[in-house]
């Protein structure tokens, strides 16, 4: 059964009155700002990204979606709702927008692009430093944003998405994600429980296969490696295996999709049980904390101290996959009896 089923067909009518274009949106300070807060008070949204709710069924849906909507008007305080506490034609009163846009069609790509480019914002809060509104996109915030493309019932809309996202990670976050990759043997050297607690599955395996890859090349790589310049062919061996794009295996790329599913099943005890599974699972290609490398510190590595330390990084992977590979196993199983 394909997980996002059922979308384009029903939702084309609800595009057609769902929002204006997301850029002129930004440019527009004359609108309300409207933001979609979780019940721990995390705002999901930028703070100028305006949704227009003008359908009946849409409004019902936020109303009863048990998420606080705050909407602020730019020259007045803010009136904070709790949906679904009050009457539906408060709550639309209370969210209304200065300037309501006509029913202009907006295509698929169009909307896709919206919010794509929501996210890339979303995603660049912290380095931005307080001109969003919003916080840096993790794995509580990745599953915010998938639940709020359930309640505008955009489904179909996830997966291109993700796409994008996972593009613009894999070639702008080079650096990131190669600091993350030192900042993990920093660690171990330092404290060698805690080194790579945000591998897993597919994606650790594969770290460990670039991990031994990489043994025939440190002496003669040291200096380039321990200064973040690996060769062109290691980073693009690197990349190639961390971002992992085979949906055939119940491994990283398809947790997006079962994370989409979840969302989309009934709210039963196995649900519960399976939604706190998922608290202790990280998504290894949206950044969980903000990594840093002490450079100086690997550079005093000597080459055979350097050889130790990845031969000890492979050894606490495969522990960490075997850990992994278990949760797996119990998020299948919860999975498959809801």
């Amino acid at each position: 059964m394909d997980l996002i089923s059922n979308s384009k067909n029903q939702n084309i009518g609800l595009l057609n009155t769902f929002a204006q274009d997301f850029t002129e949106l930004m440019k527009d300070d004359s609108l309300y700002d409207l933001k979609i807060i979780l019940p721990n008070g995390k705002t999901i949204l930028s703070h100028k990204f305006c949704i227009i709710i003008r359908s009946a069924k849409f409004r019902k849906i936020i109303q009863e979606s048990n998420i606080i909507t705050e909407a602020t008007n730019p020259k007045s305080s803010h009136v904070k709702v709790k949906s679904p506490k009050i009457p539906r034609s408060q709550l639309m009163e209370e969210i209304s927008l200065k300037k309501i846009v006509g029913s202009t069609f907006l295509s698929d790509k169009a909307v896709s692009n919206a919010f794509e480019e929501l996210f890339f914002y979303f995603y660049h809060d912290t380095l931005n430093a307080g001109n969003w509104d919003v916080i840096m996109a993790n794995r509580e915030n990745f599953l915010a944003f998938i639940q709020l493309i359930k309640v505008l019932e955009m489904r179909h809309l996830v997966e291109p998405t993700l796409e994008k996202i996972k593009a613009y990670l894999s070639s702008n976050n080079a650096v990131d994600l190669l600091n993350g990759i030192m900042k993990l043997i920093d660690h171990l050297i330092e404290n060698e429980e805690n080194s790579v607690a945000y591998f897993y599955g597919e994606a650790a395996q594969k770290c460990i296969e670039f991990f031994k890859s990489m043994n025939a090349l440190v002496e003669t790589n040291f200096r380039a490696f321990s200064m973040g310049n690996l060769s062109l062919e290691s980073f693009n061996y690197l990349m190639e295996n961390i971002y992992v794009k085979d949906r055939n295996n119940y491994q990283e790329t398809n947790k997006f999709l079962l994370v989409i599913n979840w969302f989309n099943s009934t709210k039963s005890d196995t649900a519960a049980k399976t939604q706190d599974l998922f608290q202790h699972i990280e998504f290894p290609l949206i950044q969980t904390v903000t990594l840093t490398t002490k450079i100086s510190d690997i550079k005093r590595i000597s080459p055979k101290r350097y050889q130790d330390v990845l031969d000890a990084v492979v050894i606490q992977l495969a522990k960490k996959c075997a850990e992994i590979e278990s949760l797996q196993d119990q998020l299948k199983t919860q999975y498959e009896q809801i």
